[in-house]
């Protein structure tokens, strides 16, 4: 969690209700806003409001828009409520190998979205206009999400309580195998004996699985001046996992102001924020072991009584992942418009975390892990007291970022003409520090720590806009970025430069009439190159006597992408179709400097076609009654055009020089390395080509799903949103097989799925030898089709005292329905809110209460 906690703070550094969901932000209402940089005066951008959010008890504020937003996917990795939502932009990249949009949270690009409370959040925007994006350079390649949070709408006084109150309990479980099925299945193994057969019947899902009860809360309270206006708000959510040892408790609080003077021609921004999360992760190793557990030995066996078992209940009581992390940050900022045609802002700001993980068992020295072996309990019980007495590791993480952003805008009318002009520069300093105490697996401590140097992103942009009658429009953008950084690490030295890199952008617009717009953006970016020098070995302060490895690497990439789009109106209904074509070659180098490692090289080009549509409005609408709806679809379809290399004599024992390089495909949107094996002729061409890659191991185009409905009937208000998955990036059974050369030589009998596709790509159908694996974070099955009722709501607002009292009921996850080829949803790249490739772990369906009450200071 640590890790991942170091990698989001570093990401955020370097990438950091109209009648539709989707309409044009006017500029003018964002011009003392640090929000946006400069933009074309029609910016296509989609605006979700808070009256069209998600209803339910979320723990990341993404949940919010999910299922709503133009091309942007998000992905609920799995139901551990400490896991965040993965977002991926369709046909886009980025320089950071990073498919996630760029979050802005109140101007602030590096505040880490556990710092605001979900239900504190007043609208979120999309910018999907190359002119909106090219101020933010290769951080804003995949979109840019700015979120706002409350704020006061009245001179008076005013005050909110929110309260929330759910229970989720887990909604479906994975297709493991009964005792019955295990009987069946564990007889094709070679190592099978009879004695293996506990006699039992047990569901070890529904042991670790639990029933919770959540809550939610939220104190709003702010007032308007004549001049500005002033605000806070506190929250906290306790939420428990439905898997034992998960959860999240999170206290978040903020204070913001801001004011004018001059005739609001000269406007003052702050904000401070402090937030704490506490958050409990899966243990390690519960989701693997769960898989393979043996359905036919009692739970209550808590010592090893037959080989490959181990009980998962073993791993509850002796492993611990908790992490505690404290984010603060502050902002100030000012925007000066002394002419109409002027802007100049400055903004400064800072976000930080202070992070601490307590881990216990994570790595048992000097026995094995998780109690593997145990034969007696009294050698269990020992083996908990030593995990707790030498093993209770604690790490902290440490990380800074403070960003200063300068921009200057001035726009010049020329008769029937106009042109703006406009630079930025932004400089972020990123500062870290690590440190962990522990315990390796030869029984010596290790004290590791980085010195703090900072990193730093240093940025320039500039750019003109034309436009012709306000009906032609034309935006260039130039943007330089360098980038300088002194990575944080452990157990290795390195050093890492990245070069300047150039991000052009053009963008062409015709607008016959404000119902309707048609749009063409190119870009090129050529994202900085890499290299790292790594000295690997025990103890980088002791480099004699120890194994030390020089492996510098250097990565280069090109990518080209063009977009099309329209944009139109109908009355109260408004459509958006876009194509997008991006192309992403990439060249990976691994030279032999000192003779400890063989030269290896990649190259391949990924290819994506993706087609992205929204279109609603209002379905039906009298004095009382009003029914609008949206509809979110998106089309990807993948393709590698070109991969090659050079595979190492020391990886695969059977491999061959210039033998093909193996994408990894499983989640296409990064194309990482996964493994190096040998390709068949498949296509009988007399060939091991790119032909026999494309089909082995091709993308299956994806298509998503988003519906979403919503009714108002006086002061009733209901809410539902469909979501669903047709299609999916998998591995066909035959690259499966090629997998198999990992060297494991493990046998994961809990899943039936996998069992059936490793029969499959076996040539010995009905036998194995102990070299077989499946492993479910590197298998992709068929194909997985789902529709799912993801959202339900149904709200009143009634008066008490005169008091305004919202009270509502809402459910998650309710219904599926879903056709699987032969597959697990979990087991989906693309399925959109099941497990990903390393979890088993299961979305709870939730069903919960909700009341607001608002209150004013009456007028005097």
């Amino acid at each position: 969690m640590s890790y991942r906690l170091l990698l989001l703070s570093t990401l955020f550094a370097y990438s950091a209700f109209a009648k539709s969901d989707t309409t044009l932000v006017p500029r003018d209402s964002l011009k003392h806003s640090l929000l946006v940089k400069p933009a074309s005066p029609h910016t296509f951008s989609q605006v979700i409001r808070r009256e069209n959010f998600n209803a339910g008890l979320f723990a990341d504020p993404l949940q919010l828009i999910q299922g709503k937003t133009l091309g942007l996917w998000m992905v609920q990795p799995n139901g551990d409520p400490s896991q965040r939502l993965e977002t991926y932009s369709p046909g886009f990249s980025s320089a950071a190998r990073n498919l996630s949009p760029m979050i802005i949270i109140d101007g602030v690009p590096n505040q880490p979205l556990s710092s605001v409370h979900p239900q504190d959040i007043d609208s979120i925007v999309m910018l999907r206009d190359a002119a909106a994006l090219r101020a933010y350079g290769s951080r804003g390649l995949n979109g840019v999400l700015l979120i706002a949070t409350r704020r006061p709408t009245t001179a008076r006084l005013s005050a909110s309580y929110l309260v929330q109150t759910a229970f989720e309990s887990p909604a479906r479980y994975q297709n493991l195998l009964s005792a019955t099925q295990w009987r069946q299945y564990a007889p094709r193994f070679r190592e099978f004996k009879p004695a293996y057969d506990g006699g039992s019947d047990t569901d070890w899902q529904r042991l670790v699985s639990r029933g919770v009860v959540n809550t939610n809360h939220l104190v709003t309270l702010g007032s308007t001046f004549k001049n500005g206006d002033i605000s806070a708000a506190v929250g906290y959510l306790d939420r428990t996992g439905t898997i034992e040892k998960t959860g999240i408790g999170r206290f978040t609080s903020r204070l913001d102001g801001t004011y004018g003077f001059w005739r609001n021609r000269i406007r003052l921004t702050g904000s401070v924020w402090y937030a704490n999360s506490r958050e409990q992760q899966m243990p390690d190793g519960l989701a693997d072991v769960i898989q393979e557990a043996n359905p036919t030995v009692s739970s209550a066996a808590r010592t090893k009584v037959i080989p490959w078992f181990i009980n998962p209940l073993n791993i509850i009581d002796s492993a611990a992942n908790e992490t505690t992390t404290s984010y603060t940050g502050y902002r100030f900022a000012v925007s000066a418009n002394p002419l109409p045609s002027l802007l100049i802002s400055v903004q400064h700001a800072t976000s930080g975390f202070d992070a601490t993980q307590n881990t216990l068992n994570r790595r048992l020295a000097p026995v094995k892990p998780y109690l593997f072996d145990v034969t007696t309990e009294a050698e269990r019980q020992y083996r908990i007291e030593l995990a707790e007495r030498v093993n209770a590791g604690v790490n902290t993480y440490k990380a800074t970022v403070g960003t200063t952003d300068f921009t200057f805008q001035y726009n010049l009318p020329v008769k029937r003409s106009q042109i703006n002009t406009w630079f930025n520069y932004t400089t972020n300093r990123i500062e870290g520090s690590y440190f962990v105490y522990g315990r390796t697996n030869t029984g010596y401590f290790v004290n590791q720590a980085t010195d703090g140097n900072p990193s730093f992103w240093n940025s320039f942009a500039a750019g003109l806009d034309y436009s012709l009658r306000n009906k032609f429009f034309l935006n260039l953008a130039y943007r330089q970025e360098s980038y300088l950084e002194s990575p944080i690490r452990s157990n290795r030295l390195g050093v890492m430069d990245k070069l300047p890199a150039a991000f052009p952008i053009v963008s062409l617009r015709w607008q016959p009439k404000s119902s309707l717009f048609v749009e063409y953006v190119w870009t090129k970016a050529e994202p900085l190159h890499a290299s790292a020098l790594h000295l690997e070995g025990d103890n980088p302060l002791n480099l004699l006597g120890r194994q030390v490895r020089t492996r510098p690497t250097i990565t280069q990439e090109l990518f080209f992408q063009q977009v099309g789009r329209v944009n139109w109106a109908l009355k109260d209904w408004n459509t958006t179709l876009e194509y997008v074509r991006s192309d992403k070659k990439t060249v990976g180098y691994t030279p032999n400097l000192f003779g400890q490692l063989p030269f290896s090289m990649v190259s391949y080009t990924v290819r994506q076609h993706g087609i992205n549509l929204q279109t609603g409005g209002v379905v039906l609408s009298r004095p009382n009654l009003s029914i609008n709806t949206s509809v979110v679809a998106g089309f990807l379809r993948t393709l590698v055009i070109r991969s090659q290399g050079y595979n190492p004599p020391t990886e695969h024992a059977n491999a061959e020089p210039n033998s093909p390089f193996i994408g990894y495909v499983g989640y296409v949107m990064s194309f990482d390395a996964a493994g190096i094996a040998n390709l068949e002729d498949t296509n009988g061409d007399g060939r091991t080509d790119i032909a026999d890659l494309r089909r082995i191991g091709s993308v299956y185009p994806t298509v998503t799903l988003g519906w979403s409905t919503s009714l108002n009937w006086h002061r009733l208000r209901a809410t539902m949103l469909w979501r669903g998955s047709l299609g999916g990036s998998v591995l066909s059974p035959a690259l499966i097989y090629l997998d198999l050369y990992n060297g494991y030589r493990d046998i994961k009998l809990g899943n039936r799925d996998y069992l059936d596709a490793l029969i499959a790509a076996s040539p010995n159908r009905n036998n194995f030898d102990d070299t077989a694996f499946v492993r479910p974070n590197t298998l992709r099955l068929q194909s997985t089709d789902h529709l799912r009722l993801d959202n339900l709501s149904v709200s009143y607002e009634l008066l008490f005292n005169k008091l305004p009292i919202n009270v509502g009921v809402f459910a998650q996850n309710l219904l599926t329905i879903t056709k699987f080829p032969g597959n697990d949803p979990e087991r989906s790249a693309y399925a959109l809110d099941y497990s990903n490739s390393s979890a088993f772990y299961p979305r709870p369906r939730v069903i919960g209460v909700s009341a607001q009450i608002a209150w004013q200071r009456p007028k005097r």
